[in-house]
């Protein structure tokens, strides 16, 4: 029964109380899609913080253990756009040149973003001031260990 009313949607043919699929050039794009009488939601784009709620959060986080690793990590996810993924992946090496001075951008290989593609990340001046105030704090010997370690 299951396979019939798929091949009904699909294929147009007739089975009672069903809706057929319309081919791709016959859709109102206008209007959700709809299988089964269930519309499709669409995606709400994702809240940021101001300014006062960044030095909301800023000022309680330096009130915690860790704090200077825990403002570090939220002003890369903030000022970047990066995802806590992408930020627990880092690595020293991926923000700290040979030299041991601070990059200018970060390359993310595929396997440490969300959808498998390697991008890059501008860091802003302020960033990464911010970073090498962080960098002071911890033992940077092996450039190979992760960038924030829990």
């Amino acid at each position: 029964m299951l396979w019939s009313t798929f091949k009904s949607l699909i294929f147009g043919k007739s089975v009672p109380n069903q809706k057929r699929l319309l081919d791709q050039d016959q859709r109102n794009y206008a209007m959700p899609y709809t299988l089964f009488g269930l519309k499709e939601k669409k995606m709400a784009q994702a809240k940021t913080l101001t300014d006062k709620e960044l030095r909301k959060v800023l000022t309680y986080v330096a009130t915690h253990k860790h704090a200077a690793r825990n403002r570090a990590m939220l002003l890369v996810t903030h000022w970047c756009g990066a995802r806590v993924k992408e930020v627990s992946a880092l690595k020293i090496s991926d923000v700290l040149a040979a030299d041991g001075t601070m990059k200018d951008e970060v390359r993310l290989l595929p396997e440490q973003t969300k959808g498998k593609h390697a991008r890059s990340i501008f860091l802003p001046e302020k960033l990464r001031k911010e970073l090498i105030a962080y960098l002071a704090t911890i033992d940077r010997s092996d450039t190979s260990k992760p960038l924030f370690a829990t």
